[in-house]
């Protein structure tokens, strides 16, 4: 766990809290000493970024792969073009852990927001819309997550009665300008879409199930008639 105040890469970062937890990984707000505002800090709880490719089909760089010199700077190119994806500031290392600084966003995690909503059905759909023409932009622009769940989307209601949300952790990313999607042929192993279809729906044990088949599985869970499913799909549309 981290102090209430670090430094990377000789950046003093105060009032360090740490927000959620995964598997892998656990997630802090920090107070940035350089640029005076709040970011994101991404501590690996084990492992370390491979130099090389490496890893097979999923995990080229191993287990810390966003964290990777190669496709730090590979997503760092990618933030001056799309501001769908979140900004990759700064990677290093604190006491043997190695940490991501990244763009820090108010919000909550869509499953815990589904589930605090689940008798306001017009906020479901008006999510599930709303994480259709998201994924949709990811989709024209070539980038495939890699790692579908609700879990990894982060929502904020806005006072217009608008949604702000994103795509979170960028650990199985995938671009055809990748140097591992080029080694690996990421999207012509199966079909020219297949990294674009596992993102909707898939059965893989390794990554998430795909954020529709959630979407349809909560819908189903909670006798919606299918109508997050049809919100997904209008936004996606």
């Amino acid at each position: 766990m981290l102090t209430p105040t670090i430094t990377v890469n000789n950046i003093l970062y105060t009032n360090v809290k740490r927000v959620g937890s995964g598997d892998c990984s656990e997630v802090y707000s920090a107070f940035s000493s350089s640029i005076q505002q709040k970011e994101a800090i991404k501590k690996y709880k084990k492992g370390k970024p491979a130099k090389a490719l490496a890893g097979g089909g999923f995990n080229h760089y191993g287990s810390v792969r966003d964290a990777s010199e190669t496709v730090f700077h590979e997503i760092q190119v990618m933030n001056n073009r799309y501001d769908f994806l979140m900004r990759f500031i700064d990677r290093g290392k604190i006491n043997n852990s190695w940490v991501l600084i990244i763009e820090y966003i108010e919000g909550e995690i869509l499953s815990k927001y589904f589930s605090k909503n689940i008798s306001q059905t017009h906020k479901l759909i008006n999510a599930s819309k709303c994480l259709g023409q998201e994924l949709k932009k990811w989709h024209n622009s070539e980038f495939a997550h890699g790692d579908p769940h609700l879990d990894n989307v982060l929502i904020k209601e806005m006072h217009n009665g608008k949604y702000l949300l994103k795509l979170i952790d960028y650990n199985m990313i995938h671009h055809p300008t990748f140097l591992y999607c080029q080694r690996y042929c990421c999207f012509d192993r199966m079909s020219t879409t297949n990294r674009y279809t596992e993102d909707l729906q898939n059965n893989s044990s390794i990554v998430g199930n795909g954020f529709l088949h959630d979407i349809s599985d909560f819908d189903s869970a909670n006798s919606l008639n299918g109508s997050l499913v049809k919100a997904f799909e209008e936004g996606y549309r």
